[in-house]
């Protein structure tokens, strides 16, 4: 098949000028047209290869003049669409394959261009990573990182605290490593964290929470595409001792908070910090939402501390000494908003003997762009950079990492080029710091910059993949209608779930026409329903008949999508069981009984008390007001479009989850894609394509009539794909991998990489980040922990 390769550059649209009356003119866009204020610019080329080779995006000064290989022929024809959460822009591709985009500034977009095949169908290639469009005061340049990037996973952990008092929470905590890396991250309100674009590598984790040690776990081992899972909680012990260290507080120049700033504190002697009980050479902290922070628990000595806000101006780093006193409130730090050139970092990393070294990680300090890994031929491009003083990291394993000192300047299309063949030497030790002064070794130039000769690799869907975790059975065993605790208890079919507060999983058992409850032992019992059939009244008086979406209100109200009845049910806390809207077949809007579905299955609730329905066979999202008033807010015939209320289309929609911010996510089961609609109705796509089975990032992931979606606290979606017998995670770009099931269609518990499923179903996650799936056809609750 034509692989579609989809080259995104960095582009510098012209700044806007003040016009007589103080407004802004609109920037020219080239060949014509202007680009409004508050709007910037993405421009790019699609190219298409005859490899089968993964998406790979390179770059060049000014976005001209660039080339994937020299296989890669422009495309001809077809368009461009660039997705936010709020927005959609669709261009045509240009005769030489180019585009250009205006779209919303401020906002984050995904690419996807759909080109002919030459077959008479058409080829698809999507940016896994969005491209942020900067704010309206600054620089209308675009990203343009690569569509791929190579040898990075995450780690994921969670933490505890110890003899925590009434009120006391780990959300917040500080997550970061050690090298000088600056991956940074915070543990949300169960304590879950993660910290992604981690390099391949050993690495110490570091958590820091005011009040407590700081703990230090030694040795992840993080490989690419894998979350690397901690074994155990890391556990804070309360601080007696005073605190050391450092705080304050980071406002822009008109004294507004920043939030999300990272704050770097590194010792000046590394070594002295090396050999302490510490063992550290970094410290860690962002600001939060009053742009304060704290960098505590340190070690007496000389500091340097560095403070770093994307498209703010770098402040000077400011020497500090560290007592046994009481922290040192630093007070307040101005950043001012900047309109600068983003700038780039090029060169070449050999060995000892001047081979070139491929997969060397290439990170500035501080991280002001994602760090990058040389290609075969030992090349590296860092670019986005905005002006100041860097200390590049260049790092691989079994080597002596070597630090260059560089500066970018403010001005267009700037290039630090290195001198070819920094080498690394194999071995242990600290880093190797190159001589060549502030302003960096060699030439400083605005030449255009050196670029990766980056092969195309085949994109392999990779296997189930081996991450520490174990799936085990809650409840039921062989196929039945028993109340019992554990393999005594039994259903028929398992499909939807809704959790309690505390712990109860409540269970649509489809084919026994009941819904039951679980608690966390495992113990069974009937809430309400008993034969098949359609009758409101209390517990097992009322009937229901094949019973399929749960959504469980804060007061205890449990709504069911009674699929075969075509009625949403309410069942009150003490097991009172009534209808809420819908009586026969059809697709009318109204209210209580005047409205119709056509086989509702999924729920979701707003807090506001508004049900969201996927209402299968009439492919629509519908809404159901507490009084029943039912509308339609997304959907009309079948097929697949996105686009905005009646516009868009969907496909046998399933299952439905809300996030916080309001945003609905959608399981189309037979699109096999995973959409997401806003409050106002726009629909857009989030991931999937075709029916089968393969990880990847939007359009490339692959789905099998997928059926259960859950959202877990910290925004990953999990996607119970039945078809592939097998549970996924989405992220909120759209990274879809696998997390547990070998594809095959059985029971068995085990280690996430052997585990099978049996069609599963519903999913629910609780707050600690335990998946529970309702199993269908080995008819139990299986617990993923």
């Amino acid at each position: 098949s034509i692989a579609l390769l989809l080259a995104l550059v960095a582009c510098q649209a012209q700044q806007p000028t003040t016009g007589p009356g103080g407004g802004t003119n609109a920037a020219s866009l080239p060949g014509g047209g202007s680009v409004p204020a508050g709007m910037g610019t993405i421009k790019g080329m699609v190219q298409v290869g005859p490899d089968g080779g993964s998406l790979v995006g390179l770059d060049a000064a000014g976005g001209r003049n660039y080339q994937l290989s020299q296989a890669a022929t422009p495309a001809k024809g077809g368009k461009v669409t660039a997705r936010s959460d709020s927005d959609t822009k669709e261009v045509e591709v240009g005769p030489d394959g180019g585009f250009a985009l205006v779209v919303k500034a401020g906002a984050e977009y995904t690419l996807e261009a759909a080109v002919p095949d030459g077959k008479g169908g058409v080829t698809k290639a999507l940016s896994p990573t969005p491209i942020l469009v900067p704010l309206a005061q600054d620089p209308p340049i675009v990203d343009a990182a690569s569509l791929v990037t190579r040898r990075t996973g995450s780690i994921q952990g969670l933490i505890e605290l110890k003899d925590a008092k009434p009120g006391d929470s780990p959300e917040g905590a500080d997550v970061f490593l050690t090298g000088g890396t600056s991956v940074v991250g915070k543990a949300g309100e169960t304590g879950r964290f993660a910290l992604t674009n981690v390099a391949e590598g050993s690495w110490n984790v570091v958590v820091a929470k005011p009040g407590y040690k700081r703990q230090v776990v030694k040795g992840v081992a993080v490989k690419s595409g894998r979350p690397a899972m901690l074994e155990a909680p890391v556990v804070l012990e309360r601080d007696v001792a005073q605190p050391t260290g450092v705080t304050g507080t980071v406002q822009s120049s008109d004294g507004k908070a920043i939030i999300g700033a990272t704050v770097s504190v590194y010792p000046k002697d590394r070594k002295a910090i090396a050999n302490t009980d510490v063992g550290l050479d970094n410290f860690t902290a962002v600001t939060d939402e009053q742009g304060r922070y704290e960098v505590l628990n340190l070690p007496p000595g000389d500091y340097t501390v560095q403070v770093y806000r994307a498209f703010y101006r770098l402040p000077p780093r400011r020497s500090v000494t560290v007592t046994a006193a009481a922290p040192q409130d630093l007070g307040i730090t101005k950043l001012t908003s900047t309109v600068a050139y983003f700038g780039k970092v090029a060169g070449v990393v050999t060995d000892e003997k001047g081979q070139p070294l491929d997969g060397v990680v290439a990170q500035l300090d501080p991280p002001v762009t994602e760090s990058q890994f040389t290609d075969a031929a030992g090349k590296f491009t860092l670019d986005r950079i905005l002006p100041g003083e860097y200390k590049l990291n260049l790092a691989a394993g079994g080597y002596q990492p070597v630090i260059v000192p560089v500066m970018v300047d403010n001005k267009p299309n700037f290039t630090v080029t290195l001198p070819a063949g920094i080498q690394l030497v194999r071995g242990k030790g600290g880093p190797v710091v190159v001589d060549g002064g502030p302003k960096g070794p060699g030439p400083v130039s605005s030449a255009p910059p050196v670029s990766p000769s980056l092969t195309p690799t085949p994109v392999v869907s990779p296997p189930p993949q081996a991450l520490k975790g174990i799936v085990t059975t809650l409840a039921g065993s062989t196929e039945g209608d028993s109340d019992g605790t554990g393999a005594a208890a039994s259903f028929r079919g398992p499909f939807g779930l809704a959790l309690a507060p505390d712990g109860t999983l409540y269970v649509a058992d489809h084919y026994n026409h009941r819904i039951r409850k679980v608690t966390p032992e495992g113990a069974v019992m009937t809430v309400a329903g008993s034969t098949q059939g359609y009758a409101d009244g209390p517990g097992t008086v009322a009937k229901f008949s094949a019973p399929e979406g749960l959504a469980l209100a804060p007061d205890g109200t449990l709504y069911v999508a009674d699929g075969g009845n075509l009625r949403i049910r309410k069942v009150t806390a003490d097991g009172m069981v009534s209808t809420l809207a819908g009586s026969g077949f059809g697709d009318a809007d109204g209210v209580g009984t005047a409205a119709k579905f056509a086989k509702p299955l999924g729920l979701a609730l707003a807090p506001d008390g508004t049900l969201y329905v996927a209402d299968k066979f009439n492919h629509r999202i519908r809404k159901v007001t507490r009084e029943g008033v039912v509308s339609t807010l997304a959907g009309t015939v079948q097929g697949y479009a996105d686009g905005s209320g009646t516009a868009a289309k969907f496909s046998d929609p399933l299952a439905l989850t809300l996030a916080p911010d309001g945003t609905l996510f959608v399981v189309d089961m037979t699109n096999q894609r995973i959409r997401v609609v806003t409050q106002a109705g726009v629909v857009s796509t989030l991931a999937g394509s075709t029916l089968g089975y393969s990880d990847g990032a939007g359009a490339m992931a692959k789905f099998a009539n997928p059926r259960g979606l859950a959202l877990a606290p910290d925004g990953t979606l999990y996607v119970a794909d039945a078809g592939n017998s097998r549970i996924r995670t989405v992220t909120r770009t759209g990274l879809v991998k696998t997390l547990a099931g070998d594809g095959s269609s059985a029971h068995l518990d085990g280690d996430l990489a052997v585990a099978k499923f049996g069609n599963p179903m519903g999913l629910a996650v609780a707050p600690d980040g335990r998946i529970l799936v309702a199993d269908f056809n080995s008819n139990r609750i299986r617990l993923i922990r």
